[in-house]
């Protein structure tokens, strides 16, 4: 709604403007007819007059408007992200420095990539629900921002895959770097992405690990399916 205003404003304000120009070309004419020109300009002098303390009103207030809405978004997006930290800090047990040293990380990679601090404190709280501790979550959080970015996805979701699939194959947090490597090898050269590949390792991933096959041969397997034409839940009921 708010939006919807703000553009009638400035539609609004846009349409005076050639009756402003018109205005102008009407005057000069008036000055060449002499005194009979300029009284019968008075009466739209007044009107114009009129109608600029309108527009002149209306800029302010959508100033104000929109300096309005810039502050409370800003105050929602802090608002969120002190909710995800709190999140994190429940799920983590974690300490004054330790809960600090997230803390920091998190508006480190808002400022310096393309996800938000919010973001990332999101991700955080996917891989505390994981098990991962607060040196765990630090040190996963680089290789977890690029999965993301390749595979388009949001960061939490993007956490929420990669942890899922770990646990699935009994991985521990260290090995997060190699399941991203291998994940993203699969998804970029085949007919398959990220969220596909993760259906299909939920269905077929603790078949594969009983038969003895390797997380990179199951994962193989999958982008081979995928392009045969066989993804997601299909692929991995199919490898079942």
């Amino acid at each position: 709604m708010a939006v919807e205003l703000g553009d009638a404003l400035l539609h609004f304000v846009g349409n005076l403007r050639p009756l402003d120009r018109a205005y102008d070309r009407m005057k000069s004419k008036s000055k060449a007819a002499g005194a009979t020109g300029t009284k019968a300009m008075r009466p739209m002098n007044a009107v114009l007059g009129q109608m600029k303390k309108l527009v002149a009103g209306i800029g302010i207030a959508f100033l104000a408007w929109k300096v309005s809405s810039i502050f409370k978004n800003a105050i929602s997006a802090a608002g969120q992200f002190q909710s995800a930290m709190n999140r994190v800090r429940a799920l983590t047990g974690a300490t004054g420095d330790e809960f600090a040293k997230l803390n920091e990380k998190a508006k480190e990679l808002g400022a310096t990539t393309q996800f938000t601090a919010g973001q990332v404190a999101d991700a955080m709280g996917f891989m505390a629900q994981a098990g991962f501790d607060t040196t765990e979550i630090y040190d996963s959080l680089n290789d977890t921002l690029v999965l993301a970015a390749a595979a388009q996805l949001d960061l939490a979701t993007a956490a929420d895959i990669v942890t899922n699939v770990m646990a699935g194959f009994g991985f521990q947090s260290e090995e997060l770097g190699g399941a991203v490597d291998v994940l993203t090898a699969a998804f970029t050269s085949a007919n398959t992405d990220l969220t596909q590949l993760a259906q299909a390792m939920k269905l077929a991933g603790p078949v594969a690990k009983n038969a003895g096959l390797s997380f990179e041969e199951t994962t193989a397997a999958i982008a081979l399916m995928g392009n045969a034409g066989f993804q997601g839940s299909l692929a991995g009921t199919a490898m079942r």
